[in-house]
């Protein structure tokens, strides 16, 4: 069931895809946040994926007073084929993503699309992210994960082309999801996002993308983005049995760094060993950190296995602090 409340003869600029399944807790701010933005020439994709806590009738109601918003009705595609569905739908020449949890900054659509009228060729551009957990409390910002990432990011200021992207974004995937913005064409000429990963399927698209032309970043925040329980990410099995998948299909597009590939190594083996560390299991979480600095030596793999070894050695009389950013 689809409902189209926007004219056919209104053309939008952007179009925004917001996928989502029983979140109505966080969706009317996520909306509001896109709406907000202070431009009129965008449509807003919103497709709820079977939800079951009143989020279509609530969508159903505000598509009525808002024109903009577009409203579609699917049964539990999952996050890759909702989106596909969303820019299947979509009308603008650039497709933005944000998630029903997630929130913009304020002039977030007008400086990125600023910026991609300055790069027509341009195929993606991504920024920053706040990261809160289900409480809003702070989590540190997105980039602060990725360590080869930042020796780029931190150097300046504003928007600005990565160079050698397909490799950085290969090393590592700083691009939340949230802030992406895309060409359309390019997105349907490559397919959109894989529905076959079992995970990490955003990563694949980067890299796909990054393949076709330039990409462009900010290190400035532009979006909120909430880590919840249980969320897509956390599915740690899924995930690892698709990075490896990916790591297979694009280790040839990062050949020409030669630092890219062990980068991308080190930080499967350390994302293993914090999903160990989760479950306890601190012998194995040891094994995976000296792995991962053995394939790239750094001061953070060399810091958690020194804590895990600690663990080990003192057991409960050694408090471990959780990670407060991802390692995937």
């Amino acid at each position: 069931m689809v409902r189209q409340s926007f004219s056919a003869a209104a053309v939008p600029t952007v179009s925004v895809v917001v996928p989502t399944f029983n979140c109505l807790d966080y969706l009317p701010h996520a909306l509001a946040s896109v709406l907000g933005q202070g431009l009129e020439a965008i449509e807003v994709v919103v497709i709820d994926d079977g939800s079951t806590d009143g989020s279509w009738p609530w969508l159903q109601q505000a598509a009525e007073t808002e024109p903009r918003l577009r409203v579609l009705r699917t049964s539990h595609l999952g996050p890759a084929g909702a989106r596909n569905l969303g820019i299947d739908r979509a009308r603008g020449q650039l497709v933005a993503f944000i998630d029903a949890d997630d929130v913009w900054m304020p002039g977030k659509l007008e400086r990125q699309l600023r910026f991609h009228r300055q790069y027509p060729t341009m195929t993606l551009s991504f920024g920053n992210y706040r990261q809160v957990d289900e409480s809003s409390n702070e989590l540190g910002a997105g980039f602060d994960a990725w360590q080869h990432f930042r020796r780029i990011a931190y150097s300046e200021s504003g928007y600005r082309l990565l160079p050698r992207a397909a490799a950085v974004l290969f090393a590592e995937n700083p691009v939340g999801t949230s802030t992406a913005m895309v060409r359309r064409d390019v997105l349907q000429r490559i397919g959109g996002f894989d529905e076959s990963l079992p995970s990490a399927e955003d990563w694949d698209l980067w890299l796909r993308l990054a393949a076709q032309g330039s990409v462009g970043f900010t290190d400035a925040p532009s979006a909120t983005y909430r880590v919840r329980v249980g969320s897509e990410t956390s599915k740690s099995d899924a995930r690892f049995a698709a990075l490896d998948i990916i790591y297979d299909r694009y280790a040839a597009m990062a050949a020409a760094d030669p630092v890219a590939p062990r980068i991308a190594r080190a930080r499967f083996a350390a994302a293993r060993a914090q999903h160990h560390r989760e479950h306890g299991q601190y012998a194995r979480s040891l094994v995976e950190h000296l792995r991962a600095f053995t394939i790239h030596p750094s001061r953070r793999a060399l810091h958690a296995a020194s804590v895990d070894a600690r663990h080990l050695l003192f057991g409960r009389r050694f408090r471990l602090h959780p990670p407060r950013t991802p390692s995937i």
